[in-house]
């Protein structure tokens, strides 16, 4: 469950870890993955990594290149997050500065048989998800 405004005390460290952004998505791009900043950046720097290529190195080779080029530390093991995230925090030089990483599953996907007219009809490509009307509608 996410925190509330209340619940969240903001400090500068996410603002140190950003400084590192760049270089970190060098690394994820060298390993198949592209990466996103999300969240509020109160307390830690949240990174979402996405799979963007066929062949992608797995989460625990782009940590481990992560350990050997910056000044950081991996806080606990991987863990298995809603939506089949794995997550891992990573705590930068000392103190309370951290990121806290997701990356998404990534999966093998054969497109459907009716996946072109599906996207014409406007019907639901997968599941139960169906569009919804805007406001501007």
């Amino acid at each position: 469950m996410s925190k509330t405004a209340d619940q969240i005390k903001p400090n500068y460290s996410p603002i140190y870890a950003a400084a590192l952004y760049p270089e970190l998505c060098t690394i994820f791009q060298k390993h198949g993955w592209a990466l996103a900043v999300h969240g509020s950046l109160a307390r830690d720097l949240d990174l979402v990594a996405v799979p963007w290529v066929p062949r992608v190195s797995e989460p625990s080779a782009i940590v481990a290149a992560l350990l050997k080029t910056f000044w950081i530390r991996q806080i606990g093991e991987f863990t298995l997050k809603e939506h089949g995230r794995v997550c891992q925090t990573l705590s930068i030089g000392h103190g309370e500065c951290a990121i806290d990483l997701s990356f998404m599953p990534a999966i093998k996907v054969n497109e459907p048989k009716d996946f072109k007219h599906t996207v014409r009809s406007g019907r639901p490509a997968y599941g139960s998800v169906r569009p919804t009307k805007s406001s501007r509608d």
